[in-house]
């Protein structure tokens, strides 16, 4: 239960209504993230950027924040994979993903700032995510069924 859990790094891609209210997921996650030796919040997300403004000290990451900690740059979306640039302070790493998507881009951009946040270079955290292929069942295609039915 994440009630429960207690990471060395938290990382919160985003907050949206799901199977509690949005008051109770607030609650929910900010005890998650407190809990968290570091917390990792997605700031071009509006919901997590107001978790990150009350938490001490987040890591904060995303494409469209100016603040962030952890930032990407140039986003080039491809059909099967996309690239953009990382940077963190004074180091940048061109990030390439062989799985498409602004989200799959986003979710880089976290688990960049959790290694970071736990001692893993720049340059390794990037190396590692190059390998990733991501969850079989999200990337499959899926053709068309036509179905005819009779009245």
């Amino acid at each position: 239960s994440i009630s429960l859990y207690r990471p060395t790094a938290a990382v919160l891609t985003n907050v949206s209504l799901d199977h509690h209210g949005l008051d109770e997921l607030r609650s929910l996650f900010g005890a998650f993230l407190a809990r968290a030796r570091t917390a990792v919040v997605n700031l071009d997300d509006p919901e997590t950027r107001a978790m990150a403004d009350i938490l001490r000290d987040p890591c904060g990451y995303g494409f469209d924040s100016p603040g962030a900690a952890i930032s990407g740059h140039g986003l080039e979306l491809e059909a099967d994979s996309c690239r953009f640039t990382v940077r963190h302070g004074d180091e940048a790493a061109k990030v390439e993903l062989p799985v498409p998507g602004r989200h799959n881009a986003s979710n880089a951009l976290g688990a960049i700032g959790a290694a970071i946040s736990i001692g893993v270079p720049l340059a390794e955290a990037d190396a590692a995510l190059s390998r990733f292929e991501g969850l079989k069942r999200r990337l499959e295609r899926a053709r068309a069924c036509r179905a005819s039915f009779t009245s």
